[in-house]
């Protein structure tokens, strides 16, 4: 495997695409896994032009997102062929949504090609660009199921959203939105590579989880379906569902943490929620926090009373009352991509806080923004009471006004 570095860097965390975080790993700890678990030899080349390789080699840029269910059907097909052949998907509801900015290739029948490619006899340095020109796209197995789920129809103008599941995946990740959908998706994929990997397990805990009545087996399926390390601490009173626990986790009373994986040493406090996301080592959710398809970085505090579609990066502290809004009235979320404001179609989009960030309370933030690294945003001045008048420490009727307490003047009650 030859992974090509494009130089690219993620705002507003200002890492190369290589540091993005992909579930519990960066992007370039997940490409190196890639390669040990389907036999490749790691190698790396500053630019497409010293690209060079004698043996068969896969060539992969730097920022391009394979999972190994994808890449061991794919390899299989391209390694029986004498040609130099491309990644490809086919038309469908995930090349559809998440295929979005991200300069990708088209097929003939409308489906997508990414920047991955083999070369069956190697290829020389300065040869690359050339030979990839004659690529020839190759898919892999895919399949996908569409469910649809309810959404807020007065809000969205429409009853459900029909959401690809798949772990055949191909992104690639060039913008801070992209790190947000690999992560979405992480899960699925996740829980799908270890329900695969142990049938044996799989089959126990599937017998363990059978009940009378159809909906009483599902609700068990999806506590028994939950994979937890060592010395992680769950209260009688919290529910686990379809959910992956690094080593140490803590999870307070009455919390729940469904469809999600946690890293070591993640700390989520009593009523809170942590749903669809991925949390990473060290991440704190306070007290009735509730987290919704998020991604936070390392030793990030995700601690917002209803935070969605949020990328939080290292050591981010996001405080109780901000508000991060994710979707706009019946209209299309938009964001900056390379200096363009584009849209982003049917999906929502939160906000992303860059490294270091603070963010105090009483803050909205609209739909799609980005914070700069080590940003502390406070409320404006004067919204914040910090002084108490002489005549308002008199008691009565009061009101802020400039940051100090004030009585309320006659007849305005």
């Amino acid at each position: 495997m030859v992974v090509v570095r494009t130089h690219r860097v993620l705002t507003p965390f200002q890492d190369p695409v290589g540091k993005a975080q992909v579930g519990l790993r960066t992007l370039e700890e997940h490409q190196r896994w890639l390669a040990a678990h389907s036999g490749l030899t790691w190698h790396e080349a500053a630019s497409f032009d010293d690209v060079e390789s004698p043996e068969p080699a896969l060539v992969l840029a730097d920022h391009t997102f394979l999972t190994r269910r994808l890449l061991h059907s794919w390899l299989k097909l391209a390694q029986a062929r004498d040609d130099v052949t491309q990644v490809a998907l086919p038309r469908s509801r995930f090349v559809e949504l998440y295929g979005q900015h991200q300069d990708l290739g088209t097929t003939p029948d409308g489906g997508a090609t990414y920047d991955a490619w083999f070369f069956p006899k190697g290829v020389s340095r300065g040869g690359f660009r050339a030979a990839r020109e004659g690529a020839q796209p190759v898919f892999p197995q895919f399949k996908e199921i569409v469910f649809r789920f309810p959404v807020p129809r007065n809000i969205l103008a429409r009853a459900d959203f029909p959401h690809p599941i798949t772990t055949t995946v191909a992104l690639h990740i060039k913008h801070w939105v992209h790190v947000l959908w690999v992560n979405n998706l992480w899960p699925q994929i996740e829980l799908v590579e270890r329900v695969t990997s142990r049938p044996l397990s799989t089959v126990m805990r599937l017998l363990m989880s059978l009940r009378p009545g159809v909906n009483a087996t599902k609700w068990a399926v999806a506590r028994n379906f939950s994979y937890v390390a060592r010395n992680v601490d769950i209260h009688p009173t919290a529910c686990v569902e379809l959910s992956v626990l690094g080593e140490g986790c803590r999870v307070g009373p009455y919390a729940l943490v469904r469809g999600s994986v946690l890293g070591k040493g993640v700390h989520v406090e009593e009523r809170a929620n942590v749903c669809y996301s991925v949390l990473n080592d060290g991440d704190f959710v306070s007290k009735n926090s509730t987290v919704v398809s998020c991604v936070g970085y390392p030793d990030a505090d995700l601690c917002i009373n209803g935070m969605q579609y949020c990328v939080a990066g290292r050591n981010a502290a996001l405080t109780s009352l901000v508000r991060p809004m994710d979707m706009k009235y019946r209209d299309d979320v938009t964001v900056r991509i390379d200096g363009r404001t584009v849209a982003i179609k049917e999906l929502m989009i939160g906000s992303c806080f860059g490294h270091g960030t603070f963010v105090g309370p009483d803050i909205l933030i609209a739909p799609g923004r980005e914070i700069p690294n080590n940003s502390v945003i406070a409320p404006p001045p004067g919204a914040v009471l910090t002084k108490v008048s002489p005549e308002a420490a008199k008691g009565g009727v009061t009101y802020v006004d400039a940051g100090t307490l004030k009585p309320l003047p006659s007849g305005k009650e």
